[in-house]
């Protein structure tokens, strides 16, 4: 089942790709203890707490305001309408998406001197394996 599409023709976008190479390791570290939880917590994390916003960038509420709130509650009112059964699939791919920006971040900063040869096609794998999640 792609998580896009589940229940609408044309779904919201439910996470911002130049999230993953803002997103500093240790927050995308506890993202992924988050989400790894109890399910019930992981879920309400998503549809009610702020996993989803720091999924489109936002690392503080500080930081919140303009657009980009509009796209966090389109999103969160898209998986609050996803079947009950779909919920951990759902939780999986946004830990996969935290995953992806911590090897992003450990690529990034393994690559040293090389680093601005190499960024754009850290950043391309990335995007990549993140794509394939989301789209089952």
């Amino acid at each position: 089942m792609s998580l896009t599409g589940a229940l609408l023709p044309t779904p919201p976008p439910l996470y911002c790709p130049s999230a993953l190479t803002t997103t500093p390791t240790n927050l995308a570290q506890g993202y992924i203890t988050l989400l790894s939880s109890d399910s019930n917590l992981a879920w309400q994390a998503l549809t009610s707490g702020n996993v989803v916003a720091a999924a489109f960038g936002v690392q503080s509420v500080a930081e919140r305001g303009g657009g980009v709130d509009a796209e966090i509650d389109e999103a969160k009112r898209h998986l609050a309408k996803l079947p009950e059964g779909s919920q951990k699939e759902v939780v999986e791919a946004y830990s996969s998406f935290f995953l992806a920006c911590t090897k992003y971040n450990d690529a990034v900063n393994d690559a040293g001197l090389r680093r601005c040869c190499r960024e754009g096609e850290i950043r391309r794998v990335v995007e990549e394996e993140v794509e394939a999640v989301w789209r089952g």
